[in-house]
């Protein structure tokens, strides 16, 4: 029996339609008013809806609205009455998704004609939901054991496999196979490319290994093998031939859509029933392993063991926390100065990450910035500081403070083309002239994409942004870098500035960078002064700028702002600050340009 849900102002008429549809034998819920309608509805689901369209108050435009936002309620067929000269209010209330209308006077039969019209429709629609949802419970099935893409026994059959392998052997080893490669390349070359390249993994490792009991592509990422051992002392020997086979299967390039791609892989290993006796424990225990692995460098492998689940643990629920720092602005930024070595005058600073945890107090960045940069959150963090720096530098300068800030990027960032695009629009947002922000970037950034990479960096250089080469003389290719990429400063890492006043190596090694670095017109700033000695050696061998505990450590906004209200006479300040504003206006104007010029 089809339920009816009329809503009418008039009463008379309202009375008419009801006892009319009751005869036919349609339940009616009938009401006078457009917000108690909208409840009735929600309330009763009904067939059909015939709502006036004029009504005081709340009217059917707004019955309509409503139906429409709720979930519930908006595929609920809405029939409205309106006056046969109100035109553009019908026009109207049919874009807004009316399936229907009739107007007065009308007549018994029109009404009838209405409501029957859709309720065919309705159980059209039913008949169609009902033989999509066969066929997609069919196609359920049928993934519920094959991988759609590999045509592989899925998940769902492991428990079978385990089973008949552990009647026939005393082990069953567990080895979790991950693509070092794969989110640099399904963000570069895309899903269908990473697709096609783990299916043809997947076959390979089938034909190279064919006494492997089972390989199959776990959550489309990973990849399962499973192997029976027949005795204990055999195991490790077991799992030596087969990483040797997937390293010599590997080692050979991937050939997908005109690209050949060179690949390594992180296994994890686990051991029925040693480590665990059902799937999900040996699975997770695998990933846990996993993960250890994945620390290394090319081929590796890991077995589990508690520690390493123990670690991975702690990781997972310092990212968990990470994200939740984001949502409720645990975060604070506080600014080490930067000190002119001639001068001892503040010229700038860098400004670092703080996170204080409501439970847990201050975490350091050394634990949390590799977990923010494995697991994607880094881009989101460095985007807010920069916004959050520039932000403050607004501040600042509306007290006539003018100050270069440097904020560390990520080399997870420039796997996004878009970067630049992303930097000038907060520069714009707070109106900051793009020369009182410098972007410091490490050697390890540069190594993973240098040709993109450097398209990015002279794009912000373009900018007007200054670069600095974070941690320089690290790295294996320090000079290589100087020569090809725009930087403006490098920072000498701390290793080489502690104790150079005793470190005769040091010493020798800091002067030639100095002389190099002048030499190719770079600014040059020396990082970890924490002694007298270091500083003396700095200032005479010209470098120029330094920062650390000597002079200052991090400080918060409010303590950084003393130190430069201290340090620069108020009268330098304020020459600089009219100079200086009259140029943000010229060059914010133009880095939108810029950025898409490339």
């Amino acid at each position: 029996m089809s339920k009816i849900l009329l809503i009418e102002d008039d009463r008379r008429i309202l009375t008419t339609i009801a006892t009319t549809l009751s005869k036919r034998g349609f339940t009616v819920v009938q009401t006078s008013d457009g917000k108690k309608g909208l409840q009735l509805a929600d309330k009763f689901l009904p067939q059909v809806i015939i709502c006036d369209l004029r009504m005081p108050n709340f009217d059917g435009y707004a019955v309509l609205k409503g139906l429409k936002a709720n979930p519930d309620t908006a595929m609920i067929p809405f029939i409205c009455i309106t006056a046969e000269d109100d035109r553009v209010r019908l026009r109207k209330v049919m874009e807004l998704g009316a399936a229907d209308y009739i107007t007065k006077p009308f007549t018994l039969e029109e009404l009838m004609g209405a409501i029957n019209a859709q309720l065919e429709k309705g159980q059209e629609l039913n008949r169609y939901a009902f033989n999509h949802v066969e066929n997609t419970i069919e196609i359920l099935n049928n993934q519920i054991y094959y991988d759609s893409l590999t045509n592989l026994p899925n998940r769902i059959l492991l428990k079978e496999k385990l089973h008949d392998l552990e009647r026939g052997n005393a082990q069953v080893a567990f080895l979790l196979v991950w693509i070092d490669q794969f989110q640099k390349l399904r963000t570069s070359l895309g899903i269908d490319y990473v697709d096609l390249m783990m299916q043809t993994v997947v076959n390979r490792l089938k034909t190279g290994l064919p006494d492997l009991d089972v390989c199959l592509r776990l959550n489309g990422e990973h990849i399962l093998l499973m192997q029976g051992v027949e005795a204990d002392h055999q195991f490790q020997q077991n799992i030596s031939l087969i990483i040797q086979g997937i390293t010599q299967l590997m080692d050979e390039p991937i050939a997908v859509m005109n690209y050949e791609t060179v690949i390594t892989f992180s296994i994890g290993i686990a051991d029925y029933p040693n480590d665990g006796t059902t799937i999900d424990e040996l699975l997770n225990y695998a990933h846990f392993a996993l993960v250890e692995a994945s620390t290394y460098l090319g081929h590796s492998y890991a077995y589990y063991d508690q520690n390493s689940q123990a670690q991975s643990r702690d990781r997972l629920l310092i990212e968990l926390d990470l994200r939740k720092a984001i949502i409720q602005n645990q975060f604070e930024i506080y600014y080490q100065p930067k000190i002119d070595v001639q001068t001892k005058e503040i010229i700038g600073a860098e400004a670092l990450l703080r996170w204080f945890h409501p439970h847990k107090g201050f975490i350091s960045p050394g634990v949390f910035i590799p977990i923010a940069e494995e697991s994607g959150l880094i881009t989101t963090i460095d985007t807010w500081i920069l916004d959050q720096v520039c932000q403050q530098l607004k501040s600042w300068q509306a007290e006539n403070i003018f100050v270069s800030i440097a904020v560390n990027l990520s080399g997870v960032n420039f796997q996004d083309l878009g970067l630049c695009d992303r930097v000038a629009t907060i520069l714009q947002r707070h109106h900051i002239d793009p020369q009182y922000i410098e972007l410091e970037v490490t050697e390890t950034a540069l190594i993973q994409n240098p040709e993109q990479t450097g398209k990015i960096l002279q794009e912000l250089k373009n900018l007007g942004i200054k670069l600095a080469l974070d941690d320089f003389g690290t790295g294996y290719s320090s000079l290589n870098y100087l020569r090809n990429f725009p930087f403006d400063h490098i920072k000498l890492d701390r290793s080489f500035v502690e104790r150079v006043d005793e470190q005769t190596k040091n010493a020798t090694i800091l002067n030639a960078m100095i002389l190099l670095a002048h030499g190719l017109n770079l600014h040059v700033v020396g990082e970890g002064v924490e002694r007298e000695a270091e500083y003396n050696f700095l200032k005479q061998n010209h470098c120029d700028a330094l920062q650390g505990y000597l002079f200052s450590p991090p400080v918060n906004d409010q303590e950084f702002k003393k130190l430069l209200l201290k340090v620069i006479p108020i009268n330098v300040i304020n020459v600089e600050a009219s100079l200086n504003h009259q140029l943000a206006h010229q060059l914010i104007g133009s880095t939108d340009v810029q950025c898409h010029g490339q």
